[in-house]
């Protein structure tokens, strides 16, 4: 039985969080949402979002204070947040470490 994308995405955050990895590879796996266990992963540097479905980044990513890296390209960004603090993506990089670079 093959595992869905939140259940591989969940695998792969739990491993993140036991090897203390500082980057974290969710890319092409068809999210529409990002699972709430990513938010305690703060010792991310960088994070590929790239080509899922996410239409919205929640304000939790504030979370991840060391990251470095994010990338988002080829989602489907609607928009930013349900926080008024995060409605674009200009808004969403001053919302993150400032040393954060956002694809």
């Amino acid at each position: 039985m093959s595992q869905t994308p939140v259940e591989i995405a969940l695998e792969r955050i739990r491993q993140a969080a036991e090897s203390g990895a500082e980057t974290l590879d969710l890319k092409e796996l068809g999210l529409k949402r990002l699972p709430d266990e990513l938010w305690g992963l703060t010792h991310l540097k960088e994070l590929h979002l790239q080509q899922n479905e996410l239409s919205e980044i929640p304000g939790d990513i504030a979370r991840l204070v060391n990251l470095i890296s994010l990338n988002l390209s080829n989602d489907f960004f609607q928009l930013f947040s349900n926080n008024p603090a995060i409605e674009s993506p200009a808004c969403l990089k001053r919302s993150l470490n400032s040393k954060t670079s956002l694809l």
